[in-house]
């Protein structure tokens, strides 16, 4: 007894499925590389200007304030780059994801939407 043609549709729209979700989780494991090395770095760089630039004795208020305002200050450039790698890794997934999942509904073009 053979495979009745919408299962074997059904088959094939699961095997491309898979293989794109998989293809899609190693590019969020990239970007995800990416973001945290831009994170280390950032933190090196935020650590080392705290040392040198705000790193005291003198504690009062105010001085917390003034730290509070520059560790803002410095972390501001990160949180902008973050959004930027974030944004364009979703813009590059979801416009791939639309191509991928119109050429699955249609089988490789052979269908006719």
């Amino acid at each position: 007894m053979g495979t009745a043609p919408q299962d074997l549709l059904n088959i094939y729209w699961l095997g491309r499925q898979i293989a794109w979700r998989y293809k899609l989780d190693a590019y969020d494991n990239e970007v995800l590389k990416r973001i945290q090395g831009s994170l280390a770095t950032a933190r090196r760089e935020i650590q080392l200007k705290f040392e040198a630039q705000l790193l005291r004795t003198d504690w009062s208020a105010s001085r917390a304030e003034e730290v509070l305002y520059a560790l803002d200050e410095l972390t501001q450039g990160v949180r902008l780059t973050l959004a930027d790698q974030i944004g364009e890794a979703a813009g590059f997934a979801g416009q791939h994801s639309l191509a991928e999942h119109s050429d699955i509904l249609s089988v490789g073009g052979a269908a006719v939407m």
